[in-house]
């Protein structure tokens, strides 16, 4: 619900109000990934709210919020190429080269690694 709230606030531009359900969905995504046995099952409902907070931070100018939600992402999901080239568009932005060219190579691997698990 918070999702769906947070992308049409988005859309119309509400960027704060955006950035507070957000805000609500992670408390409440956090509450339940304690609440089970290992939290596994919320992985991709905890990517996608990583991103669309990154987004909104975004959209809303907020940079370093911003980088800060897609680091989370990075950290908790190391071999997603989504949440690394996010988090390098995010810091090339931000003049941040050294950083990019590194998460570059690293989606490079991850790349080179995926494809070789489904054939040549």
């Amino acid at each position: 619900i918070h999702h769906a709230k947070a992308k049409n606030l988005a859309a119309k531009g509400e960027f704060s109000q955006a950035e507070t359900e957000m805000t609500n969905a992670s408390q409440k995504l956090n509450t339940l990934i304690k609440s089970s046995k290992d939290g596994k099952e919320f992985d991709p409902l905890k990517l996608q709210t990583h991103q669309l907070t990154g987004q909104i931070y975004a959209a809303n100018g907020n940079y370093e919020a911003c980088e800060e939600e897609y680091r989370k992402a990075v950290e908790h999901f190391p071999n997603d190429g989504r949440a690394l080239f996010m988090l390098s568009r995010i810091l090339e932005l931000r003049g941040k080269t050294e950083e990019v060219l590194k998460l570059q190579e690293r989606m490079k691997l991850l790349q080179a690694m995926q494809g070789s698990m489904f054939g040549p």
